[in-house]
């Protein structure tokens, strides 16, 4: 009421303008100084033109010594062109509830990108995020997406961590094959052998929803970590990999949070679980009579006093290079016999090797001798050699 007869007053001694706002066209008093907006905003367009306002800040703060608040960064960098507001999609999907114990789910993923920004090759960061905490565990730069990368990424979460008691995957055809299964066919992957082996289990979600804590982890590594690697200069996987190992630190200082329950549910690697050779390519192979088997598109033979029956199974695995076999949990020496003949051509060599075009068919190549009826010439009714059974009967024609 008291505001009311105020105005009241007001509006009586000096009408609607009197009404006004008293701040009206006054410099504000948290108003940043000119000079200093000026330099923010030059520093922003030379330096960080494509980062979003709190990463902004962040490097603001820690190389130009200038300490704003991440709004006023916000509205600057909105006013000089350099931000926009993205558009928020209206899909709801149901939350997932977060484990309990920090180590009992990891969520892994790869995420393909231009993470040099055509200083190098496009590669491949795969990412390991703890479901409870969203704790970086791991992170490493490799060539492509393959079973072999996804090996040599567990292995080096497993010698940092140990084993969790789950991963979080998606449907990738490295941790799950989509054809249907049958009683005479194992169509168990490699990866996911090998978990089945150290006795974490592997789990496909249905949508990219579902693990979204470690998609939200590869946008903000798209975001970050490009503009990192950019003012580094660094340029390579290896320069990169290196410098993994301090940035996941930093990433865990801003981003974790603490667990609803205290422990960690990491489990040591047991004295019989040899990494090397779980983490590898594993197949079964039949011996022949003669104590052979094929692998690959080699030919090897059994050797040695213990060399085995005809008809057992024997467990192949490649390793450092080569290969090892085993029966029984006993390694069985072997030795390279060649190349099956009746291999087809195109598994004895490389991709760069192989033919352009596809190899003739030697029943197509075959070519009919001179005297073959077909390559006889064209006889007429003069030729003597014509048998007179085969001379036409003119009066019939008339």
């Amino acid at each position: 009421m008291r505001q009311t007869r105020r105005l009241r007053r007001r509006y009586e001694h000096a009408g609607v303008a009197g009404l006004r706002s008293r701040h009206f066209g006054r410099r504000a008093a948290n108003r940043l100084d000119e000079d200093l907006r000026a330099r923010v905003i030059d520093i922003v367009r030379a330096l960080y033109p494509d980062f979003g306002p709190t990463l902004a800040n962040e490097k603001l703060r820690a190389e130009q010594d200038l300490v704003l608040s991440t709004e006023s960064v916000r509205q600057l960098m909105i006013g000089a062109g350099l931000w926009r507001n993205r558009k928020r999609r209206n899909t709801v999907h149901q939350p997932r509830e977060r484990r309990p114990y920090y180590g009992e789910l990891a969520q892994i993923d790869g995420s393909p990108h231009d993470w040099f920004e055509e200083r190098a090759p496009r590669c491949t960061l795969l990412v390991a995020i703890d479901d409870a905490t969203s704790t970086y565990l791991h992170l490493l730069f490799v060539k492509s997406e393959t079973t072999d990368a996804y090996f040599t990424f567990v292995s080096e979460y497993l010698q940092l961590h140990g084993k969790p008691l789950g991963f979080y995957s998606d449907k990738h055809a490295i941790f799950r094959n989509h054809l249907r299964a049958s009683k005479s066919l194992d169509l168990t992957t490699q990866f996911a052998r090998a978990m089945e082996e150290l006795e974490i289990e592997l789990i496909c979600a249905n949508t990219p929803q579902a693990k979204g804590r470690v998609e939200r982890a590869n946008a903000t590594l798209q975001d970050r970590l490009v503009k990192e690697l950019r003012l580094r200069g660094i340029d390579s996987i290896e320069e990169a990999n290196a410098f993994l190992a301090e940035y996941r630190l930093e990433l865990n200082r801003r981003f974790r949070k603490a667990p609803r329950l205290s422990g960690d549910a990491h489990r040591a690697i047991a004295p019989h679980e040899d990494l090397a050779s779980i983490l590898t390519h594993i197949e079964e192979r039949v011996l022949s009579k003669a104590l052979t088997f094929q692998f690959g598109a080699d030919l090897y033979r059994i050797v040695g006093e213990h060399a085995g029956k005809p008809g057992q199974r024997v467990r192949v695995q490649r390793i450092n290079g080569g290969i090892a076999v085993q029966h029984a949990g006993k390694h069985l020496d072997h030795e390279f016999v060649g190349t099956p003949k009746n291999t087809r051509v195109a598994d004895r060599t490389t991709v760069s090797e192989r033919p352009l075009h596809p190899l003739p068919n030697p029943k197509k190549a075959h070519k009919p001798p001179a005297d073959h009826p077909w390559n006889m010439p064209p006889r007429s009714v003069a030729d003597p050699d014509i048998l007179a059974w085969e001379t036409p009967d003119i009066t019939a024609l008339g």
